[in-house]
């Protein structure tokens, strides 16, 4: 397989490499991540908006995760998709979907060799890992010259909803910064090799939600920005959200909602 994908072989046993204990990594939630992030419904979404964009070559997700988009934009443009995560219980998943083009690995250490890819995916990923400029060279380093970064923000474009936006927080922002936004990504990228070739929004997506399951969902630490979160941090950001949550009216009476996500499209400089 390395000699036309760039996928560097592996012992089947690997150790997941942290980034100096910042990265985070989803196997405390991998057994409900589809569930609770739309699974291949939303995965089928992304990869519809993703296809048009990747470039000649082989196709890697860096942050695999479940492989929700990386199977349906394997059936959908017939090619190979390769990935990576630093979560071993995710990857079992991916695994299953995907068979052995999946691998453990940190994004700042890929298994790719260099100029080896046509397509980097990153989708709600960036703003989750240690160092995003050092993950940013290394998508550079393992692109061809004619590839694509193709960057999905993890901040979704809301439908207003009178009720739960003055008591919402963008917590991902708070606690770690989102980087994958176009005022901090764009400069971001272009420091590091990258040029800003498009932009699009993936399709809405509409689901049903109660503030009670959104109260559940933080209470548990489903969240990205919330899985290893120390106490302190939870009572000052945290607890409040879901103070105000709590005041709402019918707690269990679902509240549709919907929203979209932008898709960067970049090009090496």
């Amino acid at each position: 397989m390395a000699a036309d994908t760039g996928l560097r072989r592996r012992p089947r046993v690997m150790m997941a490499v942290m980034t100096s204990g910042e990265s985070v990594s989803f196997e405390k939630v991998a057994a409900i991540y589809d569930a609770t992030r739309g699974g291949l419904v939303r995965g089928t979404n992304f990869a519809g908006t993703l296809a048009p964009h990747c470039g000649p070559g082989p196709i890697f997700e860096i942050g695999i995760g479940t492989g929700a988009i990386a199977l349906p934009l394997r059936d959908q443009l017939g090619r190979s998709v390769l990935g990576a995560d630093l979560s071993p219980a995710m990857l079992a998943f991916a695994h299953e979907r995907l068979g052995s083009n999946v691998a453990i690995a940190d994004v700042l250490r890929l298994p790719v060799a260099s100029g080896s890819l046509g397509t980097v995916v990153a989708s709600w990923i960036l703003h989750l890992v240690g160092d995003p400029s050092a993950a940013l060279v290394e998508c550079r380093r393992v692109l061809g010259g004619h590839g694509r970064l193709l960057v999905i923000s993890s901040r979704a474009d809301f439908t207003p909803d009178a009720e739960l936006d003055p008591i919402m927080v963008d917590l991902h922002d708070v606690l770690r910064g989102r980087v994958d936004v176009r005022e901090r990504l764009v400069p971001l990228a272009g420091e590091h090799g990258f040029v800003l070739a498009g932009e699009e929004l993936t399709p809405t997506t509409s689901w049903a939600e109660s503030p009670a399951d959104l109260i559940e969902r933080m209470e548990k630490r489903q969240w990205g920005a919330l899985i290893e979160l120390d106490n302190d941090r939870f009572a000052q950001h945290v607890q409040p959200v879901i103070d105000g949550l709590a005041t709402l009216p019918d707690l269990d009476r679902p509240r549709v909602r919907s929203n979209r996500h932008r898709v960067f499209i970049f090009a090496p400089r």
